[in-house]
C-alpha cells in the first residue's frame, strides 16, 4: 500500500507514527487507538502438560527440507503432539521470513543429529519440500496426547468441501474453547502423508456446534490428513485476537497483552481462527508468523508474504510469558 493511499485511510496519529516513527520489521504495526488498553483475565489456566521452547534451525540439525529438534519432552516419543509457530526475530534480534507451510514429522532413526544414542526425534519440515533455511526459529510446544490434546484425521464422514469437522468432547458445543492445530506427517512414527501446503485455520459451525479445520484458499479438504489439535481454555495466557482498524497496519496486527508487552522473550503460538465469536469470519490465505516490535515493545502477528493483514482476521493465541515448563494437566 502506498503512503498516498494511507493518507486517505488512517487517522493523523497513526500517519505521524508511520512517516516519522521507528517502523518495526517485518511489518508496521501500531498501538490501538483506544487509550484504554485491554486487561488480561486474572486467571491463568494450566496448559496441557508438556514443554514449550524455542527451536532454531542450524547446519547441525538440518537435513534437506527438515530440521530435527532435541528436547527431553519429544526425544524418543513418537506419540507426542507438536505445535509450532514461526518466530521472525527471537529476543527482538535479527529476522528471517518463511513464507511456506511447515508440518511436523517423526524420524525414528537419526544419524549425526542431536545427542548420541538417540531413539528418534521430532522435526519440522517444509511442506513444499524446499531446503530448510539455516537460522529459522520456531516457538514450539510438545505435549502428550490427553483430554485436551489429540490427533484428528480427516475422513469421508467428517469432511465436506474445504473443511473437516472435529468430534471431541472438549470442543463439541463449546464456542468459548480456543483450538490450536498443526499438520503432522507421521503421528506415532507412521508416515501417513500427504505433505500439505495449504494455509490452515479453525472455525466454529454454529449449526452443528462443532469446531473444524479448513483450507483458507477454499480448496477441497482430502481424506486422510492428520492434524494435532490442542484445546485452550480462555484466560490470561490463552485468548483470541482480531485485527482491527486500531491495531493493524499493512501486513501486521499488534498484540496488546500484559503477559507479552515489553517481554521480548515471550513464547507465542498462533492458529488462524476464522470466527471465534461464532459469527461470519474473514479469510486470510497467507502463512503467518510472529515478531517482536522493539519500537512498540509488543508482539505482532504478520503475513509472511507481506500481504496486507485483512481487518477482521482472527487468531487463537497462546502466551508462555515465563517459559516455566511444569507438568500441569487439567483433567
Amino acid at each position: 500500500m502506498h503512503k498516498e493511499t494511507l493518507c486517505a485511510a488512517w487517522p493523523l496519529a497513526l500517519l505521524l507514527r508511520y512517516f516519522y516513527g521507528a517502523c518495526p520489521s517485518p511489518g508496521r504495526a501500531t498501538e490501538a487507538a483506544d487509550p484504554a488498553a485491554p486487561q488480561a483475565p486474572a486467571v491463568t489456566y494450566p496448559l496441557p502438560s508438556g514443554v514449550r521452547f524455542l527451536h532454531t534451525a542450524t547446519p547441525g540439525n538440518i537435513t534437506s527440507d527438515y530440521t530435527v529438534m532435541t528436547n527431553a519432552a519429544s526425544d524418543g516419543r513418537p506419540d507426542a503432539l507438536v505445535f509450532a509457530t514461526h518466530n521472525w526475530n527471537p529476543g527482538g534480534v535479527g529476522g528471517m521470513y518463511s513464507d511456506r507451510a511447515v508440518g511436523t514429522d517423526f524420524h525414528p532413526l537419526v544419524t549425526g543429529l542431536g545427542p548420541a544414542g538417540g531413539v528418534g526425534r521430532w522435526g519440522l519440515y517444509n511442506e513444499d519440500e524446499a531446503a530448510f533455511a539455516d537460522g529459522l526459529a520456531y516457538n514450539v510446544m510438545v505435549t502428550p496426547a490427553g483430554d485436551r490434546a489429540f490427533l484428528h484425521t480427516s475422513s469421508i464422514t467428517n469432511t465436506s468441501g474445504n473443511a473437516t469437522a472435529i468430534d471431541h468432547a472438549w470442543l463439541n458445543g463449546s464456542l468459548d474453547r480456543i483450538p490450536f492445530i498443526m499438520h503432522t506427517f507421521s503421528p506415532n512414527a507412521v508416515d501417513t502423508g500427504p505433505v500439505y501446503t495449504r494455509t490452515l485455520g479453525v472455525y466454529y459451525d454454529t449449526g452443528s456446534q462443532a469446531w473444524g479445520i479448513f483450507n483458507e484458499d477454499g480448496a477441497i479438504m482430502p481424506a486422510g490428513v492428520r492434524f494435532n489439535v490442542m484445546v485452550g481454555l480462555a484466560g490470561a495466557n490463552v485468548f483470541t485476537h482480531t485485527a482491527t482498524f486500531g491495531n493493524t497496519l499493512l501486513k501486521a496486527t499488534l498484540l496488546d497483552h500484559p503477559l507479552a508487552n515489553g517481554n521480548r522473550n515471550a513464547l507465542i503460538l498462533v492458529t488462524q481462527n476464522w470466527n471465534p465469536d461464532g459469527a461470519s469470519g474473514v479469510y486470510n490465505n497467507h502463512h503467518v508468523g510472529v515478531f517482536y516490535s522493539s519500537g512498540d515493545q509488543k508482539w505482532a502477528i504478520f503475513n509472511e508474504d507481506n500481504a496486507d493483514m485483512p481487518l477482521g482476521a482472527s487468531f487463537s493465541v497462546l502466551i508462555d510469558e515465563a517459559h516455566i515448563y511444569l507438568p500441569l494437566a487439567l483433567r
